[in-house]
């Protein structure tokens, strides 16, 4: 994979084993990870939900404006 791409990923996360993400996000030169002490259905509500979602907000933000633009 070329472009950039977040892996977040759920340290707890019993539906979506941490491990094989991470293996995956590895191999992507342009990868970030972000890492959560929640479990898969915990990010429905509350802080995790607000914690992911900031940090997805932030790196498309960072992705999708040009260098010098005007936000």
């Amino acid at each position: 994979i070329k472009f950039p791409i977040l892996f977040c990923v759920s340290n707890t996360d019993s539906v979506t084993p941490p491990a094989q993400t991470l293996r995956y996000a590895h191999t992507a030169p342009r990868g970030e990870i972000k890492r959560y002490d929640a479990g898969h259905f915990d990010f429905y509500l509350g802080e995790p939900f607000e914690a992911l979602v900031r940090d997805q907000v932030e790196f498309l933000t960072r992705q999708l404006h040009p260098v010098g633009a005007v936000v």
